[in-house]
Formats: structure tokens, C-alpha cells, sequence
């Protein structure tokens, strides 16, 4: 009977293997619910970090070609001093003067000729209107002139300006000049009698009419 079932058992093994028999794959469940926080973990083993030691002014070191293997030493070519640096330039020369651990050193550098002028660059935009500048005082015209004399040749005028003040110039004439040759006798001419008729209406055009009748 023990023989039987195991037979049994067997097939059955081999048909669920086979997955002959296997059903649909059903949809996945539920997420389940969260676990609870698990306990804290041992500490971790130290860090390398900066080795303990050192005194005043030394200076952190590799001790070898290994990684973490430094040491404290003694600062070499000096103590930790910042340098400074300071121009003075007078007329075409700078002098820079550097200190540092060492002590102080100078030098000074001439300007070099005067390079040939640069191409005009573009014209800029053009930048907005100012405002509008406050009235400007009222100006002083002339107001009349007017001449008050003659002396000889000499004329005096008097400008009178809009503020009420005044001032006197004078003109100096010139000379009459000398009379000029007598010209040629004119030629003698005769009226028509269109002209005697057109003197005529304008003589009579003229007077003043009384009752109908010439004055």
C-alpha cells in the first residue's frame, strides 16, 4: 500500500510540474502592513580623521605612501605669514613693494611707449531726453529810438530799453560832397493833343464840384 501512494504521490508531483494542470495566475493581494522598526545596529569602527598631537605652527603630513598616514611636522620654508602686496605709481613709474616671511622686496616698472591710436569705436545709442530746463530770465529789448539832436554833422540818439533804461549814441556824418558837372540841356518837347486832353481830365478831376457846376 506504501508503494501505491508514493506512486501516487509521484504522478501527482509530476503533473504539478509539468504545470499541465495549472490554473489562471490570479491578481496580486494587498500590499501587507509595514513591519516594525528593526533595533539600532552596533557602532562602526572609528574614522581615520586628523591624528591627535601637534603643537602651535605645525602643519598636518604624509608619514609614508600609505592612505591615512600622516603626521604633525614643523612648517618648512618659513612661518604662516600671508603675504602683501602694495603699487605707487608717480608719474610713469609703479613701484610694487612685496612682504612676505622672507622680508620685503621691491621693484619698479617704467611705462612703455605709447601705443598708436586705437580705430574709433561704434557710436553709442542715443540716450533719452533731458527735462526741460526752469524759464530763463526775462531779456532786456529796445524798446524806441529816437534821434534829439544834430550838431553839425554829428546826430545823437537815445535807445530807450523794455526795462526803462536808457542810453545816448551819436553818428558822425559825412562830408557834403562837391557838386558834380552841370548835365546836358534837355531836348524840347512838344504835347500832343492826346497829352493836352489827358492833362486836361486830370486837372479837372481834381476840383471840386459845387450844384452840378465847377468851382
Amino acid at each position: 500500500m506504501e508503494n501505491v501512494d508514493q506512486t501516487v504521490a509521484d504522478a501527482l508531483q509530476e503533473a504539478k510540474d509539468s504545470g499541465e494542470f495549472d490554473g489562471p495566475k490570479g491578481d496580486p493581494g494587498d500590499p501587507g502592513e509595514r513591519g516594525p522598526k528593526g533595533d539600532t545596529g552596533d557602532p562602526g569602527p572609528a574614522g581615520v580623521g586628523v591624528p591627535v598631537g601637534g603643537d602651535s605652527g605645525q602643519v598636518l603630513a604624509k608619514a609614508s605612501d600609505d592612505d591615512y598616514d600622516t603626521e604633525w611636522v614643523d612648517m618648512q620654508g618659513g612661518s604662516a605669514v600671508s603675504p602683501t602686496a602694495t603699487v605707487v605709481k608717480v608719474g610713469d613709474t609703479a613701484t610694487i613693494t612685496i612682504t612676505d616671511y622672507e622680508g620685503t622686496t621691491t621693484a619698479s616698472i617704467s611705462d612703455g611707449e605709447r601705443g598708436p591710436a586705437g580705430p574709433q569705436g561704434v557710436p553709442g545709442e542715443r540716450g533719452e531726453t533731458g527735462q526741460t530746463g526752469a524759464t530763463g530770465a526775462t531779456g532786456n529789448g529796445i524798446a524806441s529810438i529816437a534821434k534829439i539832436g544834430t550838431s553839425g554833422l554829428v546826430d545823437t540818439y537815445t535807445i530807450t530799453y523794455t526795462d526803462g533804461s536808457a542810453t545816448t549814441y551819436t553818428v558822425t556824418n559825412g562830408a557834403q560832397g562837391i557838386q558834380g558837372p552841370q548835365g546836358e540841356p534837355g531836348a524840347d518837347y512838344v504835347l500832343t493833343a492826346q497829352d493836352k486832353s489827358d492833362i486836361a481830365d486830370i486837372v479837372l478831376g481834381e476840383l471840386p464840384v459845387y450844384n452840378g457846376g465847377v468851382i
